[in-house]
């Protein structure tokens, strides 16, 4: 049964394709070789048949004339008979009828000659006239004979190289029954293969049913882990925040604290030294030897019970916790006994630019840093404002990532808080476009640069500006703080490096960086200050001897325009050009890890560097050249370190991105020319 159902099968299948075009060939081939082959042989036959049938007749004649000439020399002739006629009556005897007879014979002959001659010339003629038409017909039947023998040998030459074709015809007819042959064994295979694949889409299909429905419960679970992994991270984040706060009150419980145990301190100190200027009693002086008598230098004067000769008393030294961080003792060059009014006067004849600097020389602690956080790429943008009426050029997080600083072509640097997008401040002063700005570490001032070659120092509680730096001939593109808040780099396109002392407003030193400086930035350990230059140089100098150390030129002939030492140790470099080429350098071997090269990313602003996360794990960088994805938006590209790899990219803004920041805390935010600030 199951063979008859499969020749029934392959009964009912039609035929393929190929076969049907390989017998419409062989059609055509027939059509065009075949028949008339065919009737080349039939003509080729016909004229055979009419050869031997004219080779029959020319022997049939050649036998007639043959046969003629025989009779015409084996028939007795008229003269030969008479003459035996007359032989015969001769014989006879009698003179005078020999006369008679002999007159007679005499007519007879000339009768019968005559006679003979006539009926033999017309004979003769007959003949003649018989043997002419036979030489006719004769070269009638020569001439069709060679006709004939041409066209045969035409023939033969036809046939020859018809036998020829066939011979090539039956060769390629062999090959395609061969090739013929060999399809139909391939296509019986593919039929198999054929079989085979719907058999296995078959079962894919009803894999991939299992695979979506396990797909559905993996996404479904994979909801369910991110709605808790989210849950867990707000959790996480108010436990960070609550520990925030709790460390914000611990250190304003220690603020208090401090204060109360300098007041306490002082006055436990004012007690001593008031019990020490008490005059001491003579029998007590009389028992010791040797007496010790601690007095401050004001008061020694102004006592009444002291003697003017008396020997000069040595002032007691007092400690406060706030040494211990490098804060001088206000309390202790601002108060002054109750009797000193000179003191006093002086005390409240300080400028305020000096209480400016004095107060905030201890060294932050970064209670803040990226070590309390796991660092996860943004995806969404979380808000976005207008933040400035024209470009924005930087961008800059305080240390506990709450408060965010921008600065714009509008002279103007603001003070956001990152949270609500509300403005803190607004910091005036600057006489033109700002290209960078920054917090001090220790969280009291703010700096700020750009086209009108000056550095600007804000007081950050205060926000009136208190310091005012000149040197530079063109413009500063980048500033960076030292780790103690006392000193600040600039470089700038006048081809300088210059040092400057916050508190004097001196500069220190200057060195010639040979190029216009794109960049600046400083290692975590203060050993290296690393710039990037208009001639696509990366340099890197040393602070303590003012020297180049070695230069990075393999962005040349573009123009670097970023460098940055990876966190936390700096043993990594982040360089960049304006062509959109990103290079990760190891500072050990002064050799490449990864070279980043994105069609779709290209900067070609200033200040649009790209910059480190805050673990070093990612590269984040912003462009200036629209999506192709999306028409006039403009896209944010976050990296790999370790692969190079392109691991998210968000599209948001609606101009060119001109600065890119990343906090720990306060995540990512970015800039364009547009003024308009986001936060991801």
């Amino acid at each position: 049964m199951a063979t008859s159902l499969e020749d029934n099968e392959s009964k009912e299948q039609p035929e393929p394709d190929w076969l049907c075009i390989i017998q419409q060939q062989l059609h055509q081939r027939d059509l065009r070789e075949k028949i008339p082959f065919e009737d080349i042989s039939i003509t080729y036959n016909q004229l055979l048949d009419e050869n031997v049938e004219l080779s029959q007749r020319v022997n049939n004649l050649n036998q007639a004339i043959l046969q003629f000439k025989q009779d015409s020399w084996n028939k007795p002739s008229l003269f030969n008979a008479n003459s035996s006629t007359q032989a015969s009556e001769s014989t006879e005897p009698s003179p005078e009828n020999d006369k008679k007879q002999n007159k007679k014979n005499r007519r007879k002959t000339y009768t019968e000659d005559a006679q003979n001659k006539s009926s033999s010339n017309y004979e003769t003629e007959s003949l003649k006239n018989e043997n002419d038409s036979l030489r006719k017909e004769l070269m009638d039947v020569y001439r069709l004979k060679k006709e004939n023998e041409e066209a045969l040998s035409r023939l033969k030459k036809q046939s020859i190289e018809n036998e020829e074709l066939i011979i090539q015809q039956t060769r390629s007819i062999n090959e395609l029954s061969t090739k013929h042959h060999e399809l139909t064994e391939a296509h019986n295979e593919l039929k198999e293969e054929d079989d085979m694949l719907k058999s296995n889409v078959v079962l894919l299909n009803k894999e991939s049913v299992e695979l979506r429905k396990a797909h559905d419960n993996a996404m479904k679970e994979l909801d369910q882990y991110k709605d808790e992994n989210r849950r867990l991270t707000e959790k996480l984040l108010k436990l960070k925040e609550s520990q925030m706060e709790r460390m914000d009150e611990l250190n304003e419980e220690y603020e208090k604290m401090r204060k109360l145990n300098e007041v306490a301190l002082a006055k436990q100190q004012h007690e001593a030294e008031m019990k020490l200027n008490e005059p001491v009693p003579e029998m007590l002086l009389q028992r010791r030897h040797t007496t010790i008598a601690y007095q401050s230098p004001q008061n020694h004067a102004q006592k009444p019970g002291n003697a003017p000769n008396s020997p000069p008393q040595k002032a007691r030294h007092r400690w406060s916790i706030a040494e211990f961080f490098g804060v001088k003792d206000e309390k202790k060059e601002n108060k002054s006994p109750p009797n000193n009014d000179t003191n006093g006067r002086r005390a409240h004849s300080q400028s305020v630019t000096e209480a400016d600097f004095t107060v905030n020389r201890a060294p932050i602690v970064d209670l803040y840093g990226p070590s309390l956080f796991n660092i996860t790429p943004p995806q969404l943008k979380s808000k976005m404002w207008q933040a400035h009426s024209s470009d924005v050029c930087a961008l800059h997080f305080d240390q506990t990532g709450k408060k965010l600083i921008s600065g714009g072509t509008d002279k103007l640097v603001k003070i956001w808080d990152a949270a609500s997008a509300q403005e803190i401040g607004t910091l005036r002063g600057c006489t033109s476009s700002i290209l960078c700005a920054k917090y001090a570490p220790n969280h009291a001032f703010i700096c700020a640069a750009g086209n009108d070659c000056q550095l600007h120092l804000w007081n950050i509680k205060t926000q009136r500006q208190i310091r005012v730096y000149n040197g530079h001939s063109n413009k500063i593109t980048s500033i960076d703080f030292t780790h103690d808040s006392r000193l600040i780099f600039s470089g700038s396109h006048d081809r300088s490096i210059k040092l400057w002392d916050l508190e004097t407003a001196a500069c220190r030193f200057t060195m010639s960086a040979h190029s216009s400086v794109n960049d600046l930035c400083i290692s975590p350990d203060e050993y290296y200050i690393a710039t990037a230059h208009l001639d696509g140089c990366v340099r890197f100098w040393s602070k303590r001897d003012r020297k180049e150390l070695f230069k990075l030129t393999d962005h040349q002939p573009q123009q670097t325009n970023g460098v940055q030492f990876s966190p936390p140790d700096g043993i990594q470099i982040l360089t960049s050009s304006k062509n959109g080429k990103i290079i990760v350098w190891d500072l050990r071997k002064q050799q490449k890890l990864h070279e980043i090269f994105d069609k779709d990313f290209k900067n070609t602003n200033l200040t649009g560097k790209p910059c480190f996360s805050p673990d070093g794990q990612y590269i984040l960088g912003g462009a200036s050249v629209q999506s192709t994805k999306l028409d006039g938006k403009y896209s944010l590209f976050i990296w790999k370190t370790k692969t190079a790899k392109l691991e998210y990219t968000l599209t948001e803004h609606t101009s060119q991105i001109t600065k890119v920041v990343w906090h720990g805390r306060g995540g990512v935010a970015s800039a364009d020319r547009n003024g308009m600030i986001a936060m991801w």
